[in-house]
């Protein structure tokens, strides 16, 4: 499997390595960009650290998309439906209406600090869905053999380097 089609397209099946090489991969950069700009960049100057922090937000915009295509295809491979990819927008629509919300209201600090810690809240408990989803494709064995999605990646040639 190519590269793009790897990334961007929804058909076929992918097995378990390739999809925790990736979702491990994609966090480690993520995680990394967030830890540098929280250890590198002084709070006190606003304007640049929250400037520094929209680095991790669009790299998660630009990879929701992959993230989603790999992970319907790991789900097609254990003969399962798109459907629960579907669950990892939740915290990010969450997340984006939730702040979209309280910047529009007209509340004093302490009001606005108690509902963004709400929205943060619902956030995180919506985060462990994501989780779930990630750790039940990371540890499930995919079907042997054709299934409705495709053919058994690992039957091409057999080892890694056929799920790839």
């Amino acid at each position: 499997m190519s590269a793009l089609k790897f990334l961007f397209s929804t058909q076929g099946r992918v097995t378990r390595l390739p999809f925790i090489l990736f979702v491990v991969g994609l966090n480690l950069i993520l995680t990394g960009s967030y830890f540098l700009i929280q250890t590198y960049f002084p709070k006190e100057d606003m304007m640049r650290y929250g400037l520094a922090l929209s680095i991790p937000a669009f790299v998660t915009f630009i990879t929701l998309w992959p993230a989603f295509a790999v992970t319907v295809k790991r789900l097609h491979d254990v003969n399962w439906s798109a459907f629960p990819a579907l669950g990892l927008f939740i915290p990010i629509v969450v997340g984006i209406a939730g702040t979209s919300f309280i910047s529009f209201q007209n509340f004093d600090t302490d009001q606005f600090v108690a509902a963004h810690q709400k929205v943060s809240w619902v956030t995180s408990i919506s985060s462990y869905y994501v989780y779930a989803l990630l750790l039940v494709l990371s540890l499930v064995k995919g079907t042997k053999g054709q299934n409705r999605y495709g053919s058994d990646p690992l039957s091409k040639g057999g080892g890694a380097e056929a799920a790839f």
